[in-house]
């Protein structure tokens, strides 16, 4: 399963990304509720982000169950990317950035893969930001062998620029949602460096 969200388009590094949506900060979100439960364990999400304020917390990407279960890409409090999967109110996956992202101007490709079947434990949870896989992090928790995630799961919502529907809500550009369902793909399936400039850009 694939979606993608259209709309205007914007420019980054002299190459277009298209079908961007302008997210407010206050109350737009899209949303898809799954009508029958594929595969939580592997999955790739990839998008192209420009943020238009920082300093607080802004979901890109829920798989949504309940306050104390649920999936998240989000931009933190202190610019930081994390990718985190919770249980029952515990972590059960999470990767947090130690660099933060704060430049209002920049369009960041990032990538997320959830593969918790992985008999490499490192390679369970992945992200890539530009084409760059991180492996900086200001902690680390890795999943136990075949532990679902909030995704791909019968009648919950997965939400694109929020938290649920009534919270941390992501304020600025959103292009390229690509949801990529039993698949563990690499940056390099959505984008690559650009030969002359060695700009890391979207592909078809």
């Amino acid at each position: 399963m694939s979606f993608i969200i259209g709309a205007n388009s914007a420019v980054a590094g002299g190459f277009d990304i298209d079908n961007s949506c302008r997210f407010d900060g206050s109350s737009s979100h899209i949303y898809k509720t799954p009508a029958g439960t594929s595969d939580r364990d592997k999955w790739t999400w990839s998008a192209w982000v420009k943020r238009s304020k920082l300093t607080t917390d802004q979901n890109l990407f829920t798989g949504y169950e309940a306050s104390t279960t649920y999936t998240q890409i989000k931009f933190d409090t202190s610019d930081r990317l994390n990718f985190a999967n919770k249980i029952s109110g515990a972590w059960a996956g999470e990767l947090q950035t130690t660099r933060k992202f704060r430049d209002p101007s920049a369009w960041y490709h990032i990538v997320c893969i959830y593969d918790s079947g992985n008999g490499t434990a490192g390679d369970r949870m992945i992200m890539y930001v530009n084409g760059v896989r991180e492996t900086v992090f200001t902690g680390t928790d890795i999943p136990t062998v075949n532990i679902d995630s909030s995704v791909n799961w019968v009648s919950r919502p997965m939400y694109v620029g929020s938290w649920g529907q009534t919270s941390i809500y992501f304020n600025g550009y959103i292009a390229e949602v690509v949801f990529i369902d039993g698949q563990a793909l690499a940056a390099t399936s959505f984008g690559e460096f650009d030969e002359d400039s060695g700009i890391w850009k979207p592909i078809d």
